[in-house]
C-alpha cells in the first residue's frame, strides 16, 4: 500500500487544516454549549466535500482511499469533538 499523499490530498488537507483553525475553532465552545453546528460551518463543510470523502467521484463524492481519508480525519481530529461527531 502506498502511504504517500498525492498533491490533491495535500491540497485538501491544507485547506481542511486552515478551515478548522480559522472557521471551526473560533466557534468550538459555542458548538459545544449549543450542541449544534452553525449552518455556515455545515455549508462550508459540504462545499469542501467533507460529507462525501469516500463516495465515488461518479456519484458526486471525492472518492478518497483509506490513506487520503486518514489524512483528512487527522486534521478534523484537531478540533473539538462537537464538530466531528
Amino acid at each position: 500500500m502506498d502511504f504517500n499523499l498525492s498533491e490533491d490530498i495535500e491540497f485538501l488537507r491544507s485547506n481542511v487544516r486552515k478551515f478548522v483553525r480559522d472557521e471551526v475553532e473560533p466557534l468550538a465552545m459555542k458548538i459545544e454549549e449549543d450542541n449544534e453546528i452553525p449552518e455556515e460551518i455545515v455549508e462550508a463543510s459540504k462545499e469542501m466535500g467533507l460529507f462525501s470523502l469516500s463516495i465515488p467521484e461518479e456519484y458526486g463524492g471525492l472518492g478518497l482511499d483509506m490513506v487520503g481519508k486518514c489524512a483528512i480525519y487527522e486534521e478534523l481530529g484537531k478540533t473539538h469533538n462537537g464538530y466531528t461527531t
